[in-house]
């Protein structure tokens, strides 16, 4: 907010002045000129002085009257010229004129005046006696119109209107209102008699008020008149509560507002609108014993009223709800004593109040200081009093040097050791340094011979703008040498002229309008529209750096270093100029009545510019360099879109209060408020918001707009959103900053775009860089203008090459690389030919082979280039209509695909020239086109013969056999349909053309083909092969009809053959019908299995006895059906013919119902019985595929399945081990065996006798002697092989002492708990869960050395599988211990940890315990 107004004192006139003290209230009486630069005072010793404004005396300025009465009133005319003085009892007017400082006396004629008061319109003074006589006096012509008894008693006040009408008051209670004449217009009583009165104009509420008085208010001390002019008849009075008092005095101001000061020290404001009559706006008591005056300031909104206790001002501008504490002034004496006020007033311009005393003395207070200011770079200076400038440096850390003047400047200027102060036609010069503000010069200041308009400084030289001239000369010496540098005589501009120059274009003088300095340059700116720069350190003009312009200058601001320019035109637009260049960059939206435009000072802030209109900022900023050369944009509010665009809304906003700016550094504006002090605020547009998440998001976009492009690249990366970046990329682009931008699309991940402007990097022309970025924004035309203008113009030539723009590029290669112009008329030709310009294109291409073909040229020539040239003549020929010489230029050509070209331009001719198409396709290699068209016509046939080996197309290969075949060329249409894979044809002219049926019976077989199978068929059933009838019938899908034949030929075997598992239920229904009517019962119950009639086929299979019993078994398994079930159950125990069956059919049962478990206690059975009959092979292959079955439906495989499958296995293995020599092996095998001997019945004794002799040879001496005993056993030793038995007799006869412990089993780790157990051990000792067994070596499985063997998909170990497949392939083929299939290594693949964990899980799955073998011996191997 604004500071809050403080008077600051300016003068006191003293008593001594005015006759001393004890003047009296009415006595002492000051009015100001209207122009405000003279103040008037009279006191009781009838002495008037003139002042001026400044509280000091002029010179002439004391008026000595004549007369000893006290003076009733001064007044001075309209125009300021002429003081009016009316004295007490003295007929005589003194009228005191200012220019010759001297008074002259009007001999009125009239005894006892009362009243004087000017007109404010015209030279008009009218003069009121005690009679209520009056006088009008024309001071223009001196005459004097005498009107007597215009009132019969004293004329009290009265009041001009801006029309010339008078209205005056007499103490006789009537009010008269007369012309310029003294005529009487109206004349009115009222109820008391007139105090005082004015013109004004009254508030209607409408809008476009006019300047003329609508209303004449009358103070008649209890109430208040409104008399309204258009309406006389009706006058409202106003009266007012009694606790106010009476009205002393009152004023309009504003719009229609009546301020009124009361007695009673009251001060109330109403309002003249007929609505609000009634109202008071504002009420408040400022006196408690009198008021005594009252006045108000328009320019300031202030008013002052006078009473007991001091001045009180109140502060009206910001309306009347909004009136805050007023300020008091308390006028202080000689002695430091208060003293009283009786008289109030303000001067024209508002900046000073005038304040009487009862003591006789005129105080002047500065209430607003004159809004005066100038800049030097970051320096401002301002009037800080009337007759003192303040320097302060915005930067701050300097203290203020104030310079104290000789004269109330107008204006001023600062350079860096210096102020001016401007006044009129006068300039003075003072020092504006810490220890020295004294002046430069004349006292006077310097006469520049006419009104300065502008002063500028630098720190040495002045330059004067006077009377449409610049004067430049060194501050220090303008009042002496007049010397420039180096002893250069001081410069006047325009040259060698007194007189403003006339310009070359026009007849009226052309006159300098505006200037500006810096440090190095003058500027000054000429009606004619012209700029001209004038370098201050080689005292030349620089006629290259002129800037030319369409309209006159009105102003100039230069930045610091003076190298752009802002341009202030008289059509109020602005330009930004570049001396350098002459360009002209217009401000957008410029604003209207543009009173003062500021660079930043800050280097980091120099392209922010602020335009002030009197109101509002207008914020822009320039940019010297982007694609689109010098920019200029306007600030406003931004919007980031999803994209990353950019929107602006420009704004303009305004400052606080009424400040108004003077400079402008880091975004901060240096302004001085209405009080005349300097205040800094925030450029309005740089503001940023209090919310946090708002100021980043500012923080982006004022960077971005302010193109501060790494402040907008750390706020980015603090907010990290996609559309931020886009926005900072866009910008960085605009702004040439290559390597920002190369940054920013890496952020963003753009591949392409980053190693795109890796390329510019090194860029350094300008002009060249900008070029790519306009082509980057697809701105082909000023990428174009850019380049030509660039150190490289070939890229523009580049560019439109690359864009296929051929015909720019033609034309630029006509210049910048006539070398090129053959490559690009050809390229512009093709393209010509592409759009079906044949005409264009033919030229073209003639123009090239015309350059390639020239000798004496530079023209690079290429063979392709040629060929190119000459292929394109030839099809742009043809397509033109003249056939004879393109085919001539395309025969001379012998070029193989411009045959191709011209071939297809020649058949998309049709019939006019086909012919020639087919030959050029045959010259082309495209025998397919050139058969395609010699087969459409029979005397070409022979043509097409030629090169039909070459043909590949089916369609075609087809039309030609069809074209052979009309021609009864039937060998050559089977071929052909043959390569067409048009077998049907084939198949056709076999069998009736060529007599080839057999070739025809494969064909169709082959293809499986309907058609050919039909044809087939009614072949075979002319010649009458039934059974190849019913084959091809079957092969044509004509089921029926083979079934018919079949059935009538008795051929049913081909018809169920040929269908095969294919057969439909229909058709297995009729076959089985069929068969069961031959009594065929077998054929007839698998068809009706096949049909799904389950019951009748099982019926049919158990007729047939046990050689059906395996289909018997599957259709059950099918069926699912539980009577079917227990039917074939009861045919399999015996109950229907008393027989029963093989207990493997009750297992092939449990397999085909899915009872898997069931099943695995069959196979266990009979593996048991297979077992104790000696057949381990069979009980072994029963168990391992029951094992299979479970493991491929994903069925665990039970521990008693497992167990006896280890332990056949285990014997199985010894005659392999056995083979490879591993006696230790052999021996563990064989143990593990023996002790399990009673699941092997039939072979004890052996085994038995095996397992101790395999012992002995492998060191295991405790467990032979063991068996050994048992073998001495009665019912054992009879049966003991002759061969063995005296040795085994003489183990148990001498046990040797070693024999009582086994040598140590190898050790290796256990795959479930990774202890170290015997190989052969298949138990984990922590979990006691089962460990699988090595189908090759018998032992158990090592977790790191395991795979599945890929036959059996049993568990092995891998490295002994190797060694196993390599021994057995040195004998022959390695075979898989399990099934005995062929196996290799190849096929072998070793588990992981995970799939032998799997292996350990599926193999342990809980499982009935089964009952030890009371007959087993020993421990548990």
């Amino acid at each position: 907010a604004a500071k809050r107004l403080k008077m600051k004192k300016l003068f006191r006139l003293s008593p001594e002045h005015h006759g001393g003290a004890g003047v009296g209230t009415a006595s002492l009486l000051f009015a100001w000129q209207p122009r405000g630069n003279f103040l008037a005072t009279v006191g009781k010793n009838s002495v008037v002085h003139i002042w001026d404004r400044h509280g000091e005396a002029i010179q002439d300025g004391d008026i000595m009257l004549k007369g000893q009465g006290p003076v009733l009133c001064l007044e001075w005319d309209s125009s300021g010229e002429t003081l009016a003085i009316l004295q007490e009892g003295n007929g005589v007017v003194e009228l005191w004129d200012i220019k010759s400082r001297s008074a002259t006396p009007l001999d009125t004629n009239l005894k006892d005046p009362s009243f004087l008061k000017w007109s404010t319109s015209g030279p008009e003074l009218a003069i009121g006696t005690n009679k209520g006589n009056l006088l009008l006096y024309n001071a223009d012509d001196r005459r004097k119109v005498p009107v007597l008894g215009k009132h019969p008693k004293r004329i009290t006040c009265g009041a001009w209107s801006s029309r010339g009408k008078l209205a005056m008051g007499s103490e006789d209670r009537t009010m008269t209102i007369s012309d310029r004449e003294g005529n009487t217009e109206d004349q009115r009583e009222l109820k008391h008699p007139a105090l005082e009165m004015c013109f004004a104009m009254g508030k209607t509420g409408k809008i476009g008020r006019s300047h003329a008085e609508t209303h004449l208010s009358v103070n008649m001390g209890a109430s208040l008149l409104l008399y309204d002019l258009s309406e006389p008849d009706n006058p409202l009075e106003l009266a007012f509560q009694s606790k106010y008092g009476r009205i002393v005095k009152h004023c309009w101001f504003d719009d229609g507002h009546i301020m009124l000061g009361f007695s009673e020290g009251f001060l109330v404001v109403i309002s003249t609108l007929l609505k609000e009559i009634g109202e008071e706006l504002y009420s408040a008591r400022f006196h408690h014993t009198i008021l005594k005056d009252i006045s108000y300031s328009p320019q300031l909104k202030f008013a002052a009223c006078a009473g007991d206790g001091g001045v009180k001002i109140v502060d009206f501008s910001k309306g009347f709800d909004m009136v805050k504490k007023p300020e008091e002034v308390k006028l202080t004496g000689t002695e430091g004593g208060y003293e009283r006020c009786s008289k109030t007033g303000w001067s024209p311009d508002g900046q000073i109040l005038t304040v009487a005393s009862t003591a006789g003395s005129v105080h002047g207070y500065l209430a607003k200081m004159q809004i005066v200011h100038s800049t030097y770079k970051t320096q401002v200076a301002y009037l800080s009093s009337l007759k003192e400038v303040s320097v302060v440096d915005v930067r701050g850390g300097t203290s203020t040097t104030k310079v104290p003047l000789r004269l109330e400047a107008k204006s001023i200027a600062l350079g860096e050791t210096h102020v001016a102060a401007i006044v009129n036609s006068r300039v003075g010069f003072h020092r504006c340094l810490p220890d020295d503000c004294s002046q430069v010069g004349a006292p006077d200041g310097e006469e520049y011979g006419g009104r300065v308009d502008a002063v500028a400084l630098n720190n040495r030289y002045a330059a004067v703008l006077a009377v449409g001239r610049v004067t430049l000369h060194e501050i220090e010496s303008a009042s002496s040498s007049k010397q420039g540098p180096r002893g250069l005589t001081a410069k006047v501009f325009p040259e060698n002229s007194s007189s403003p120059h006339r310009g070359s274009n026009s007849n009226r003088p052309t006159a300098i309008s505006a200037l500006a300095l810096t440090d190095h340059f003058l500027f000054y700116g000429s009606t004619n529209g012209t700029v001209d720069v004038f370098m201050l350190d080689s005292w030349t003009m620089l006629e290259g750096a002129a800037l030319h312009h369409s309209t006159p200058i009105t102003a100039l601001y230069p930045n610091a270093t003076g190298t752009r320019l802002v341009v202030v035109d008289e059509a109020c637009d602005g330009f930004v100029g570049n001396p350098v260049s002459g360009e002209l960059t217009p401000f957008p939206l410029f604003p209207q009545g543009v009173s003062k435009v500021m660079w930043d000072s800050a280097p980091e802030s120099s392209g922010l510019l602020y335009a002030w209109d009197g109101r509002d900022i207008h914020t822009y900023v320039y940019a010297p360099c982007s694609v689109k050369g010098a920019m200029l944009s306007k600030l406003g509010a931004v919007e980031i879109g999803s994209r990353g665009e950019i929107t602006v809304t420009p704004q303009s906003l305004p400052l606080t209060g009424n400040n108004a700016p003077i400079a402008a550094l880091r975004g901060e504006i240096t302004c001085q408020d209405s009080n005349g002090n300097l205040v800094v605020e925030a450029a309005p547009h740089l503001k940023p918001p209090p919310d946090p998440a708002a100021a980043l998001r500012f923080n982006f976009t004022s960077s971005l707009l302010q193109l501060d492009l790494k402040g907008a690249w750390s706020a980015a990366r603090q907010l990290n959103g996609r559309a931020y970046w886009y926005a900072l990329s866009y910008k960085a682009m605009e702004l040439m900053d290559v390597r920002l931008a190369s940054r920013v699309y890496r952020e963003l991940g753009d591949a392409g775009m980053v190693m795109g402007l890796e390329r510019l990097v090194d860029v350094e022309d300008v002009k060249l860089l900008a070029g790519h970025m306009a082509l980057l924004y697809d701105d082909y035309a000023k990428a174009q203008d850019l380049f030509l203008s660039s150190s490289r113009p070939r890229s523009a030539l580049e560019m439109r090459m690359d864009l296929l723009h051929w015909n720019e590029a033609l034309k630029l290669a006509q210049t910048l690389s006539p070398t090129e112009v053959p490559e690009i008329s050809v390229e512009y030709a093709r393209q010509l030919e592409f759009k079906g310009e044949f005409s264009a294109a033919l030229k073209m291409f003639e123009q090239a082979l015309a350059l390639l073909q020239a000798p004496n040229t530079n023209v690079a020539r290429s063979e392709v280039l040629l060929g190119s040239s000459v292929g394109g003549v030839a099809r742009c020929t043809l397509r033109c209509g003249d056939l004879r010489r393109g085919l001539r230029i395309v025969g001379e050509a012998n070029d193989a695909n411009l045959c191709l070209e011209c071939a297809r331009i020649l058949e998309a001719m049709e019939s006019v020239a086909e012919t020639e198409a087919a030959t050029l396709y045959e010259k082309g290699g495209q025998f397919d086109k050139a058969a395609a068209i010699y087969v459409k016509s029979a005397k070409n046939l022979p043509s097409a013969s030629a090169i039909i080996d070459k043909v590949h197309t089916p369609k075609l290969l087809g039309e030609y056999a069809a074209r052979c075949e009309k021609e009864n060329m039937f060998e050559d249409a089977v071929k052909a349909y043959d390569r067409a894979n048009d077998s049907d044809s084939v198949v056709r002219l076999c069998l009736s053309q060529l007599n080839r049926p057999e070739k025809a019976f494969d064909i169709v077989r082959s293809t499986s083909s309907s058609t050919g199978a039909r044809l087939v068929a009614h072949y075979c059933k002319q010649q009458g092969n039934f059974r190849g009838a019913i084959e091809f019938l079957l092969l044509a899908t004509c089921t029926e009809d083979a079934f018919q034949l079949a059935k009538a030929h008795e051929c049913m075997d081909v018809f169920t053959k040929s269908l095969g598992d294919g057969i439909g239920s229909t058709q297995a229904a009729s076959v089985a019908a069929y068969y069961e009517g031959l009594h065929q019962l077998g054929n007839a119950g698998h068809f009706y299995s096949l049909c799904g009639q389950y019951a009748r086929a099982l019926k049919l299979f158990l007729q047939c006895g046990d050689k059906e019993l395996e289909r018997a078994i599957e259709v059950v398994g099918k069926a699912r059906n539980d009577m079917l079930t227990h039917t074939l159950i009861d045919f399999l125990m015996g109950e229907t013919d008393g027989k029963p069956k093989e207990a493997v059919h009750i297992y092939r049962l449990y397999l085909a119902l899915g009872n898997y478990t069931q099943a695995a206690k069959t196979a266990v059975i009979i593996a048991r019985q297979e077992q104790d009959l000696g057949n381990y092979k069979q009980a072994h292959s029963i168990l391992f595929e029951n094992i299979k079955q479970l493991e491929d439906h994903k069925v665990r495989v039970p521990q008693s399945l497992r167990r006896p499958f280890t332990l056949l296995h285990s014997y199985v293995l010894t005659r392999s081990l056995g083979k490879r020599g591993d006696n230790h092996g052999v021996a563990s095998m064989l143990l593990r065996v023996a002790e399990s001997i009673s699941k092997f019945p039939s072979d004890k004794v052996p085994i038995l006798t095996s397992a101790v002799i395999a012992s002995s040879q492998a060191g295991l001496k405790a467990s032979a002697l063991e068996y050994a005993m048992q073998l001495m056993r009665p019912e054992y030793r009879t049966h003991i092989n002759p061969k063995f038995k005296r040795k085994i007799e003489g183990l148990v006869r001498k046990p040797k002492d070693s024999a009582k412990e086994d040598e140590p089993t190898p050790l290796s780790p256990c795959p479930i708990s990774g202890l170290l157990i015997p190989d052969t051990s298949l138990e984990c000792p922590t979990t006691k869960d089962a460990i699988p067994m090595c189908v090759v070596t018998g032992r158990h499985i090592v977790a790191d050395d395991c795979c599945l063997c890929p036959k059996s998909g049993m568990p092995a170990s891998y490295s002994h599988y190797l060694k196993y497949i390599e021994h057995e392939s040195q004998t022959g083929e390695a075979k898989d211990p399990v099934t005995s299939s062929p196996v290799s290594a190849a096929e072998l693949v070793k588990c992981t940890k995970d799939e032998v964990q799997a292996i350990i899980t599926a193999h342990n799955m809980p499982d009935i315990k089964e009952p030890e073998d009371p007959a087993s011996p020993g421990k548990n191997r």
